[in-house]
């Protein structure tokens, strides 16, 4: 019985974020602004590639994680691309979606909930290596621990690296080589 609510609920947040879409494209088109109604579009068909990419990696739990992450109360958005897979994701499922779901939580603690919070994922799995690109932007709360989590958080397989730190700024990677 949980397992037909979570499909309903699921298929209720879908077709809500498809509705809210489809009545952007008609408003712009009521005002006139056909070239903004072709970006919305543009920017839908790309979003859906991403999504089936990500659902096409093998990774049930991550995917869901990811693609469901917008629809509860976080202090951040998150945005994620698919940029090539043409091999195999080289982690587990559940290990890569708890090291998330960590992450999640550390960046909850991080972020000041009033400041427009923001988590870009882009993610590359190619025969010889795989990368999950982070981008991090946001206003940062002064005790922020995000960095010890990214410092302390290893994976079996792969890197965490830090790339960049400023302000309101922080950039970071997975590397994980065949």
């Amino acid at each position: 019985m949980r397992e037909l609510k979570n499909v309903v609920e699921i298929l209720r947040h879908a077709r809500h974020d498809w509705l809210n879409q489809l009545q952007l494209i008609k408003g712009n088109l009521e005002l006139g602004k056909t070239n903004r109604a072709k970006e919305i579009i543009d920017e839908l068909i790309i979003d859906a590639r991403n999504e089936s990419n990500l659902s096409n990696l093998g990774l049930d739990e991550f995917s869901s994680l990811l693609l469901t992450c917008n629809w509860k109360q976080h202090y951040f958005r998150l945005e994620y691309e698919v940029l090539e897979a043409t091999g195999t994701f080289p982690l587990e499922d559940q290990e890569i979606t708890g090291w998330m779901n960590h992450l999640f939580l550390y960046l909850e603690e991080s972020f000041d909930p009033q400041g427009e919070n923001h988590v870009f994922i882009s993610i590359e799995v190619l025969a010889e290596w795989t990368r999950l690109l982070f981008e991090v932007r946001g206003e940062f709360l002064p005790n922020a621990n995000i960095l010890t989590f990214i410092h302390t958080h290893p994976l079996k397989k792969g890197t965490v690296h830090l790339i960049d730190e400023l302000e309101d700024e922080l950039t970071f990677e997975i590397m994980i080589r065949e």
